[in-house]
């Protein structure tokens, strides 16, 4: 599609970006019973923190080459507490829970997981822009991450 346009790709890269991945049991005492939610999954991405619900992830048993590896900024010391806090502000919500008494978390289990992320340097000769056009592996999402003038 992009040489369809008659646009150039210069170069093709790739590196690997930081998720902590964590699994864990909830056990909610409510007014008239316990239930308890196996295998809640959240993913914390590994730059900016910000943390969400997710579904598994296939992760598997690959290693990347060190060098192409993104530092997480958020590091495993502190990932626990952010986690209760999250699940005891957000779980009754999003699992529809009322009449709660108590939230317990069991069984957590985090691990820092990459995905890999393609990066294309592009150049339209029809107006001299360069571009980096960045593509998700797993989705195929793309997202122009910097556009600059050749000059």
């Amino acid at each position: 599609l992009i040489k369809r346009r008659g646009i150039q790709i210069e170069k093709i890269e790739y590196l690997y970006y930081p998720y902590w991945i964590i699994s864990l049991t909830v056990i909610v005492k409510q007014l008239f019973g316990v239930r308890e939610f196996k295998k809640v999954h959240l993913m914390i991405e590994g730059l900016t923190g910000i943390i969400g619900y997710c579904e598994e992830p296939p992760l598997k048993g690959r290693y990347a080459e060190k060098e192409k590896l993104l530092e997480p900024k958020v590091k495993k010391p502190g990932i626990e507490e952010k986690i209760k806090k999250f699940i005891l502000e957000t779980f009754p919500r999003e699992y529809k829970i009322s009449m709660i008494k108590e939230i317990t978390i069991n069984n957590m289990n985090i691990t820092l997981a990459y995905k890999k992320f393609w990066i294309l340097d592009l150049f339209n000769p029809g107006n001299g822009k360069r571009t980096k056009l960045l593509i998700d592996s797993v989705s195929g999402a793309t997202e122009y991450v910097l556009s600059y003038d050749s000059s």
